[in-house]
């Protein structure tokens, strides 16, 4: 029996090679694959570095957006303001104006000199000239209505009046916090405009001036 040779696949071979299998595993120890992960200390580390990023970026979003809302204020007030002006220039410009000067003269001095006044009183200009659209006699001035100032064009066929009702030239979301008109020259005026949106009652204010030349000279 020692000296016979078993072979390969037989039965009994089998069995030795199981047991010499079995005998191995119960003698190499159990070594588990190794594993890696984060302390308790690095993962508060980690997360209180996070919200020090979020935050900061989050403070350069609102800071943009807050700026960018206070242009688009500053913008918005600036066109209303110049629109405002423009309107009044316009209509400035016109002053004196007669229509047609040979047919002037059968009407006297005294009727002429009616278109030939630009009067300016605190925040009111009053002046004329004919064929003027809803009247010929106008004033352009600052009024105070539901606890903001507002310009109002005045016009009719009988005097110029600074306190007449009229058209309504500013917008609602406008507070024309001052109107002035100054007259440097006969033919110049001086239109200072200033205002703020209501929307934010403690914003900046704007101003804004325009040089308006009248067209028709002083008879």
């Amino acid at each position: 029996m020692c000296g016979r040779a078993f072979r390969r696949g037989s039965p009994l071979f089998l069995d030795i090679r199981s047991a010499e299998m079995r005998s191995y595993s119960l003698t190499v120890p159990y070594k588990p694959a190794s594993t890696s992960g984060f302390s308790l200390v690095e993962l508060m580390l980690a997360m209180t570095l996070g919200l020090i990023v979020i935050g900061s970026v989050l403070t350069l979003f609102v800071s943009i957006s807050s700026a960018n809302a206070i242009n688009l204020r500053s913008t918005r007030l600036t066109q209303e303001l110049r629109a405002v002006s423009e309107v009044i220039a316009r209509d400035i410009r016109r002053a004196r104006f007669v229509d047609g000067s040979i047919a002037q003269i059968g009407r006297g001095e005294s009727a002429i000199s009616l278109f030939n006044d630009v009067t300016i009183s605190a925040n009111c200009i009053r002046y004329a000239y004919e064929n003027a659209p809803l009247g010929n006699y106008r004033s352009v001035s600052r009024r105070v209505s539901d606890g903001a100032g507002r310009v109002v064009l005045a016009a009719n066929n009988a005097a110029s009046d600074c306190a007449a009702d009229g058209l309504q030239l500013s917008s609602d979301e406008v507070d024309i916090t001052a109107l002035t008109f100054t007259q440097p020259f006969p033919n110049l005026v001086e239109v200072t405009l200033t205002g703020r949106l209501r929307a934010t009652p403690a914003g900046a204010t704007r101003s804004f001036v325009q040089s308006v030349r009248i067209r028709s000279t002083q008879l």
